[in-house]
């Protein structure tokens, strides 16, 4: 492939008006490399909400999807766990060493249903939650590095593309805070427990924990910590 072709394809991406034009563009040239199926999506949501839902979610196979959601495998899923401690590119091969029974389980699964080999492209953006480029091949894959260079490349516009033409990036941009909520925040980062919070707003114990709770839903976080790092992050409250 050329640089100029890699550019068409990119411009195509970037100049698309629906997201699953762009979700088409990048499958497409993933077909090429010898990559059958493809998985989108924003899912940090659900690794701290079990009944939670991906922000956005595209795949070419929806059976395995169906099974994926269903079973809870997103919670157990090894590509899953080793794509939210790096943020480089990585085969299935990488992440599928150790594994616990429930995980070996998983992978004999997927494998069932087609995916004998694969490649992850990692997606941490400053704004909202973890996600991840998957693609998934029927037979051992031969990519090289140049190609993998494109693949992490074309995963990071396609990913970002449909974010935007979604809306989810927006949504996360316009999040304001109140009053009430940034000061609670700003004293759980001071290290004050919700008992001492409360005393010195004159509300609940209760109250501070249900404002916690709310925060942690909008935010996307599994704790107070979390919860604290993630709204300065976002710079809702100043460190």
């Amino acid at each position: 492939m050329t640089f100029k072709t890699l550019l068409g394809i990119a411009d195509q991406m970037y100049n698309a008006t629906d997201p699953d034009a762009v979700f088409d563009t990048f499958l497409d040239y993933a077909k090429g490399l010898g990559l059958d199926f493809l998985f989108i999506g924003r899912w940090g949501f659900m690794l701290s909400h079990p009944q939670g839902e991906p922000q956005f979610f595209r795949s070419n196979m929806p059976e395995w999807a169906k099974v994926y959601f269903d079973n809870g495998y997103i919670h157990i899923d090894p590509c899953i766990h080793l794509a939210m401690r790096i943020n480089r590119a990585f085969f299935y091969k990488e992440a599928f060493v150790d594994l616990t029974p429930a995980q070996e389980k998983f992978v004999k699964d997927a494998r069932e249903h087609g995916m004998v080999d694969g490649f992850v492209v990692p997606i941490h953006r400053r704004l909202g939650a973890p996600g991840a480029v998957t693609m998934g091949a029927k037979a051992p894959l031969d990519i090289s590095k140049i190609d993998c260079l494109r693949l992490e490349m074309l995963s990071h516009m396609a990913y970002g593309v449909i974010d935007e033409l979604q809306g989810t990036d927006q949504q996360l941009q316009i999040m304001r805070l109140t009053d009430r909520e940034r000061t609670v925040l700003t004293l759980v980062a001071r290290g004050k427990t919700n008992w001492e919070i409360g005393a010195i707003l004159s509300i609940s114990e209760y109250s501070v924990r249900d404002y916690l709770k709310t925060l942690s839903k909008q935010l996307e976080t599994a704790n107070r910590t979390h919860t604290v790092v993630r709204a300065m992050q976002l710079g809702l409250i100043s460190p």
